[in-house]
């Protein structure tokens, strides 16, 4: 099996649920090559598990059917797409930070 020939349908149970990219495909309800094109794009990040097979967590599969709401429901494109996420991503950060500085403040 080579990188690009990942096996079907195997949780990598050593690195905890992650997933290749048939299942998650199957999971998130599109196809393989959609997954790899929002690799490509930029807009999915993945890890590499053994052989340096891509790999996937739940949270990529959240980010996968959120991908998938802002294509399908509001026609963006790929770079809307990556602007959006990339706000989302700042935001979640500024929130923990706020937060821990809230949580110092309360020490």
């Amino acid at each position: 099996m080579t990188p690009d020939n990942p096996p079907l349908d195997v949780e990598f149970a050593e690195y905890g649920d992650y997933y290749v990219i048939a299942t998650v495909a199957r999971i998130a309800g599109i196809d393989p090559r959609t997954v790899r094109r929002y690799e490509r794009a930029g807009i999915l990040q993945t890890r590499r598990g053994p052989g340096d097979v891509p790999i996937y967590s739940s949270q990529d599969i959240e980010e996968l059917r959120r991908i998938q709401r802002l294509t399908r429901e509001l026609g963006l494109n790929l770079e809307a797409i990556d602007v959006i996420l990339h706000m989302r991503r700042q935001i979640l950060a500024l929130q923990r930070e706020l937060a821990a500085l809230r949580d110092d403040q309360a020490i």
